[in-house]
């Protein structure tokens, strides 16, 4: 919005990787870290201190649990670990998410990443 209107935006909130596209929003501007940030974090303990090299991620069907779990597999890529993603319709019930993830189980999978949000569990 500010962008159309050649206005800087600065977010205190927004974490989602698609606006570090500074060629799509020179304008706008983050207190916090992308998710891109976090994902790197995490996926660097699953492969330095736990030596993964598959990782789960569970995620809600949203913008935030797309970008998450997409941050996740782009940083997992780069050190080799193997990601296998579902993802759980948004207000997904407490039952899907429960078999979503005893499908991640089944792959063989030891370590699993969880994006949701409580309306999931």
């Amino acid at each position: 919005l500010g962008g159309a209107s050649d206005l800087v935006t600065i977010s205190h909130a927004s974490s989602s990787a698609e606006f570090s596209h500074e060629n799509e929003y020179p304008l706008f501007g983050r207190t916090i870290p992308s998710v891109e940030v976090d994902a790197t974090m995490v996926v660097s303990f699953f492969k330095e201190e736990l030596n993964a090299t598959h990782l789960g991620v569970l995620y809600v069907n949203d913008p935030y649990g797309i970008s998450y779990a997409n941050s996740i597999r782009k940083a997992a890529g780069n050190v080799n670990i193997t990601v296998v993603q579902i993802a759980l319709l948004k207000n997904a019930s407490r039952q899907d998410a429960t078999s979503s993830l005893m499908k991640l189980e089944r792959t063989g999978i030891r370590y699993i990443v969880a994006v949701l949000f409580q309306e999931e569990l």
